[in-house]
């Protein structure tokens, strides 16, 4: 494998909790999920020390190790973190020798520039109430400006977003279960494989730090900006649970990497 391209970067108001990793056997990203807590900057620290062993271990990993196996080893991991921020991750890996990625959680995926995300329902669930809640403050008057200050529908989902972490990895059949690094082994019909054939010619993984995932990071980028002016309290088609805030760069820590198979 090529490295073509390996971005990533924080969304300018708090440390980058997202990590990649990209050798000659695996490619991965790793987004850690930002902490609820009222102790936010002990809670980053523990996110960060745990996306940090978990990208020590990726590229530790034994090339021919199936991909399933190496999830299962960062679950392992993300339980000697479980103390008391108990912080998780999403992401995916790939495996070269085996030609496939499994997805955690909230990650985009493109062979040959077909892309595809891979979120879970529950979050848009809960961005479908903040966008109603936020074109309510809007009719009766505020500003976009004012509601990025002060973002009232995310104030309100807040206690959605404290209770998502209970759906994570349960083992049933429940339309709002899913996948996550917690320390809690991860039920394998709540993966996803993707197949990468033998003829296929870039990969690209990418966190959920952008709305869309085109063919080339530069693109990729323009159009996260594009979408940033033209909806900055995120309410629109590529909406999601929280506003711009005021002096970010973005609304989440982002990365992505292209690499030629």
């Amino acid at each position: 494998m090529r490295v073509l391209t390996a971005f990533t970067q924080g969304k300018g108001v708090s440390p980058n909790l997202d990590r990649l990793v990209a050798t000659d056997a695996w490619v991965a990203v790793i987004d850690g999920v930002t902490p609820k807590s009222d102790e936010m900057a002990g809670a980053i620290a523990a996110t960060a020390r745990l996306v940090d062993d978990m990208v020590v271990a990726i590229e530790n990993a034994d090339p021919g190790l199936d991909p399933f196996d190496l999830v299962d080893t960062l679950t392992d991991i993300t339980a000697t973190h479980q103390g008391r921020h108990r912080p998780s991750a999403a992401g995916a890996v790939f495996s070269l020798a085996a030609r496939r990625v499994v997805v955690v959680t909230d990650t985009w995926v493109a062979v040959d520039g077909s892309a595809q995300f891979y979120g879970h329902r529950y979050e848009e669930h809960v961005t479908g109430i903040r966008r109603a809640l936020t074109d309510r403050e809007l009719a009766a008057g505020r500003s976009v400006d004012d509601l990025r200050r002060d973002d009232p529908g995310r104030v309100a989902i807040g206690d959605l977003l404290v209770r998502e972490s209970g759906l994570m990895n349960v083992d049933g059949q429940g339309d709002y279960f899913y996948a996550a690094w917690n320390g809690l082994p991860i039920p394998r019909h709540l993966l996803t494989s993707v197949e990468v054939p033998l003829d296929a010619r870039e990969l690209i993984l990418a966190t959920d730090g952008y709305p869309v995932l085109a063919p080339t990071w530069e693109e990729t980028e323009l159009a996260l900006q594009r979408e940033l002016a033209d909806d900055p309290l995120r309410i629109g088609p590529y909406g999601g649970p929280k506003a711009l805030a005021p002096g970010a760069d973005s609304f989440d820590d982002r990365s992505f990497v292209l690499v030629e198979l």
